[in-house]
């Protein structure tokens, strides 16, 4: 199985690895330096120690260094955002000042931009009023549309139909700890399983299913949470291929 960090880690923590199939690193010039790693790695491991007050800082240093600025990237950030948003009061109180600033103050479009997706996904009582406030220009209205257009919560997405719903899978996972996301991942693993097994490569989700079985590889022995839910699905299923490729997993 090819090496792979996903997407999440990749737009935070550069030095860590390259992946060809996913966008570039930055540049070293403009490489974060090591209090922004220090960043990725508490949002990474977000749902086992939550801090809801880090959420604005964070989101702006992303801003800062460009990260923001490619959509793949803002939707994995729109998704952990929304997971926070969804799950817990503070978040929200810790965001609202940026969602709907008390003072006027317009954020960048691309801070407004990741905040948009992120109300929308988290599902809140307000959120179509909160997207048409932070994307009230003619250059947003194609994209308020498609956000308002677009199913909610982000379990209705489709794991499998782009390389970046199963990033933003990860990334809404790393905030909440919950499980659902990881399952999905599984299931999809599972598939590829099955699919390479029965030599139907040629179907058209096969390689986002392999995606999906790389990332499981990589996260399963970093998280525990994500490990106990492989070792679940392992001792769920009689498929030959699916207990092979999920035993992978636990190296």
């Amino acid at each position: 199985m090819p090496h792979i960090l996903l997407c999440f880690l990749l737009l935070l923590c550069p030095v860590l690895c390259a992946l060809p199939s996913l966008p570039q690193a930055a540049p070293a010039s403009a490489a974060p330096g090591r209090g922004f790693l220090l960043y990725a790695q508490r949002m990474e491991f977000y749902y086992q120690r939550p801090q809801a007050a880090l959420l604005p800082d964070v989101l702006l240093k992303l801003d800062a260094v460009g990260m923001l600025a490619d959509g793949e990237k803002r939707l994995v950030v729109a998704a952990f955002l929304a997971e926070c948003l969804r799950r817990d009061a503070a978040a929200r109180q810790a965001l609202e000042p940026l969602i709907a600033p008390p003072d006027g103050r317009v954020q960048t479009p691309a801070v407004r931009r990741t905040l948009a997706w992120a109300v929308h996904l988290a599902g809140l009582d307000t959120a179509a009023e909160q997207v048409s406030s932070l994307l009230p220009r003619r250059a947003d209205l194609t994209l308020h549309d498609q956000i308002l257009a677009s199913p909610s919560p982000l379990l209705r997405w489709d794991i499998t139909s782009e390389v970046s719903v199963l990033h933003m899978y990860w990334g809404a996972f790393m905030a909440g700890g919950d499980t659902a996301y990881v399952d999905a991942v599984i299931a999809a693993a599972c598939r590829y399983a099955r699919l390479k097994a029965g030599g139907r490569q040629y179907e058209e989700d096969f390689d986002l299913c392999r995606q999906a079985a790389a990332s499981l590889y990589e996260f399963t022995p970093r998280h525990p949470l994500v490990r106990r839910q492989v070792e679940r699905a392992i001792a769920a299923t009689s498929n030959p291929a699916e207990q092979e490729t999920l035993r992978l997993m636990l190296h």
